[in-house]
């Protein structure tokens, strides 16, 4: 498929797998390694209407920079999220959206629309002093993923999408 979202041409490829654009250099699968990659820096960080976000960054701080956007909406970032990715060679922010996992308030829906979503990782790409970043998403995570790329695609250095949930009416039904 591919789809025209204003100005960014974008493939999506259907798979059961998830593809990264480094291969990772680990020897075991993730339900075998209990080790994760431990966060470097985590922070609470505020984004406006009562809202602060869980953020963390595990990898390399000089490495290519990668955001990775949970499910859910409302799961949040789960420690197996930290294996998906070379972390040697990258830098990896993972942060719980607004009312999910650690974020605060827990699961509130006051001024939690996509819009303040999209807000909220562009705030966090200006406090961690990143040019560009390649965002990653599965599930809810990519519909996430395309509405911040549509927004800032200046700051997109790729788009790596699993599960792709769109929000249309046959999405919703099947889920």
């Amino acid at each position: 498929f591919i789809i025209k979202i204003s100005i960014i041409h974008i493939k999506i490829v259907f798979t059961r797998t998830l593809i990264f654009l480094q291969v990772r250099k680990y020897k075991m699968s993730m339900i075998q390694d209990k080790e994760f990659p431990q966060p470097y820096e985590k922070c609470y960080l505020e984004v406006g209407d009562g809202h602060k976000l869980y953020v963390e960054q595990i990898g390399n701080p000089n490495g290519v920079p990668f955001v990775f956007l949970h499910g859910g909406p409302g799961s949040g970032c789960q420690s197996n999220h930290r294996t998906l990715f070379n972390y040697k060679d990258n830098r990896i922010i993972l942060f719980d959206q607004r009312g999910a996992g650690r974020s605060i308030p827990k699961r509130s829906l006051i001024n939690n629309t996509t819009q303040a979503l999209v807000s909220d990782m562009e705030i966090i790409r200006k406090k961690l002093n990143i040019k560009k970043w390649a965002v990653v998403g599965g599930s809810w995570g990519s519909t996430l993923g395309l509405a911040y790329a549509e927004n800032y695609s200046e700051y997109v250095s790729g788009l790596i999408l699993r599960s792709v949930f769109l929000g249309s009416e046959t999405n919703i039904i099947w889920a």
